[in-house]
């Protein structure tokens, strides 16, 4: 037991103040007893509104910039649901010569060997859908449907990529010499 004591001198008198404590151990905190020391690790945030974070998702949270509200996770639900159209559509594992015009991001066809078809048509409308075809072909290839753009030569017997586009109202082609 320690006893503390505390003067105050007025100018007309004395106060004195005795104070005896005594050591006493704490009965119970966060479920432990005796000398407690506590630090993060052993507080549960289950229930509590806010939560505690490792230093790998403060570190991922610095890479985040955003210039407006979002909802991450429908952003990510929507993410997901499309991955499988991105992946499907945008392959070098394309073959043949119907060319589908629904993807923006472009179908590539035939990149792994040529394709020597010299008659191609199209499938879908979307704006500013684009395909891609890795051609090799003893004459000028044509899209049904399709108009060549000017100036665009068609090389016999070399590798070229012809691109069919749809612009929003008609479907136009060209030729790439590699």
């Amino acid at each position: 037991m320690e006893e503390i004591q505390v003067t105050v001198v007025d100018s007309q008198e004395v106060v004195s103040l005795f104070v005896q404590t005594s050591d006493v151990s704490v009965l119970s905190v966060n479920s432990q007893t005796g000398v407690v020391t506590l630090d993060p690790d052993d507080l549960d945030d289950t229930a509590t509104t806010n939560k505690f974070t490792t230093s790998a998702n403060l570190t991922k949270l610095g890479f985040v910039s955003v210039t407006q509200a979002v909802n991450l996770d429908t952003m990510e639900s929507k993410i997901e649901a499309n991955v499988i159209k991105v992946t499907d559509e945008v392959s070098t594992a394309s073959t043949g010569t119907v060319l589908s015009l629904t993807n923006k991001e472009g179908v590539l066809y035939n990149m792994s060997s040529a394709n020597a078809a010299t008659t191609y048509t199209t499938s879908g409308t979307t704006l500013n859908a684009y395909a891609r075809v890795l051609i090799n072909a003893a004459s000028e290839p044509t899209v049904t449907g399709g108009t060549k753009i000017t100036g665009s030569d068609f090389v016999i017997s070399t590798d070229m990529y012809m691109t069919v586009w749809y612009n929003g109202t008609a479907v136009q082609f060209w030729f790439e010499e590699i």
